[in-house]
């Protein structure tokens, strides 16, 4: 696939303007979403695949008005960062490059800076079809660089050579929990020449960890200052964390309500959640958002026989969800199979004190440190190996999937653990061994043959 400069952003804001206008009649936006998912549910073709992943992101035509209503708030949110990125082309901000287990809150407390954060861009490079993804990598394998790194963050790096993204006036990085960003923003520190600032993320949830990384966070800001020549907004920093604490209640609400049997079947909204809050993170947008997806599942949970009709079987992802193509809503809709729960559709984030100044950026710092894949993946193995246990008996599940994504090794290392747990609770798990982001390691096709097999061998289908 060949890509025009800043095609990618261009078709997400082209496409975000169209949400929050088409979305703002939901009811009749859950019409034309039924009326086109023939064209769109099954496969990626030629003539769909422009179309197909924003379909995918708004629930497959699975979601209900609710759920469609919830959504536009997040494509105001995401038409908002988005633009400014592609702002700071024209030069009028400069755009700072942050790790993605970092608060976003350290470049956005900024008043006349862009934000721009590598997760981001993964996650909307199907904006072009799936051959987005690939393209980006191909640019990085031309490149000679390792293939061994995640696809994530070549396919991160693969933007900046395609001119996806603008160069950087400053990169901020962490060197735990993920080697592969820190890689990454190494190799993005020589191509681009960007000053940069490496800090540590907590390696526990212990207090004098979160203490040591939130006095990381003020230095990383004190550079930033220094190297853009700009004064950070505290008051602005005070009004995100109460945003993003507000935001946190819904979410952890809704969380627990994916515990009910049936489940409110939320799970897919959290993951845009997770999504959205990475890169928007004090967006009041995003609270609007999260309280209609709350109503939601209140609606849900007042008439359970809803649900009794759509949930079979209850699945927990011990892993992060497939990218490239959304599986949770084909399970439900082929199967009845409904994902409870997995990396990042679990969202449990403690109370932000906003005392001080010193109290909301250690909270912010905890906040982090509780976001999907941050949350199981830093620290010991027994972080991922006590949420999997957790996730298990708190939602009821009664199978457990891993997708074997070829970026994180310390799942891979883990997977005879896992496999000794859902031994423990005696339910079936299947592992495979695609990767998240490259459909080149492991198709849709084959990761749906994979399912299909792993569920009509445990008894969940026919």
């Amino acid at each position: 696939m060949e890509l025009k400069p800043y095609e990618i952003i261009e078709s997400v804001i082209a496409g975000a303007r169209l949400g929050t206008k088409v979305l703002d009649s939901p009811h009749l936006a859950w019409l034309g979403v039924k009326a086109a998912a023939p064209l769109l549910f099954h496969r990626e073709h030629r003539l769909n695949r422009a179309g197909r992943f924003g379909f995918q992101k708004i629930g497959s035509s699975r979601w209900s008005p609710g759920e469609l209503a919830a959504y536009k708030h997040d494509c105001i949110a995401t038409l908002a960062f988005f633009q400014r990125v592609l702002d700071a082309r024209d030069g009028r901000e400069p755009l700072v490059w942050l790790g993605w287990p970092l608060p976003i809150e350290v470049a956005s407390g900024f008043d006349d800076v862009a934000a721009f954060v590598p997760e981001a861009f993964m996650a909307i490079a199907n904006m072009v079809g799936t051959d987005g993804h690939v393209a980006c990598l191909e640019a990085v394998e031309r490149e000679g660089i390792s293939d061994d790194i995640c696809a994530m963050d070549r396919i991160s790096l693969g933007a900046y050579l395609l001119e996806q993204i603008p160069t950087p006036a400053a990169i901020v990085s962490v060197a735990h929990p993920c080697d592969a960003s820190r890689t990454t923003s190494q190799l993005m520190e020589y191509i681009s020449g960007a000053p940069a600032y490496t800090i540590d993320t907590a390696y526990t949830k212990e207090d004098a960890d979160v203490a040591l990384y939130s006095k990381n966070l003020f230095e990383a800001i004190a550079f930033l200052e220094d190297t853009l020549g700009r004064k950070y907004n505290w008051d602005k920093f005070r009004r995100m964390v109460a945003v993003l604490n507000e935001q946190n209640r819904y979410l952890n609400e809704i969380t627990h309500m994916n515990q009910s049997i049936p489940s409110a079947g939320l799970s897919l909204g959290l993951q845009t959640a997770w999504g959205s809050k990475i890169t928007g993170a004090g967006n009041p947008e995003l609270v609007k958002s999260a309280k209609a997806m709350y109503n939601v599942g209140r609606f849900r949970l007042r008439y359970p026989q809803l649900r009794r009709k759509v949930e079979k079987f209850r699945i927990i992802v011990a892993d992060m969800p497939i990218v490239f193509s959304e599986m949770s809503m084909w399970i439900e809709k082929t199967f009845g199979g409904v994902v409870v729960g997995d990396y990042i559709g679990d969202a449990i984030f403690p109370e932000i004190d906003c005392t001080s100044l010193e109290t909301m950026m250690m909270g912010v710092a905890r906040d982090r440190l509780y976001m999907g894949m941050v949350k199981q993946a830093h620290g010991a193995a027994r972080e991922t190996v006590d949420d999997l246990e957790r996730q298990i008996e708190q939602f009821s599940a009664d199978c457990v999937i891993q997708n074997g994504h070829q970026g994180c090794k310390h799942n891979r290392a883990l997977q005879r653990i896992v496999k000794d747990v859902c031994r423990r609770h005696d339910i079936p798990i299947l592992i495979m061994e695609a990767d998240i982001f490259d459909k080149r390691v492991m198709s849709e096709a084959e990761i749906k043959r994979e399912l299909t097999n792993f569920f009509v061998a445990n008894g969940f289908a026919s």
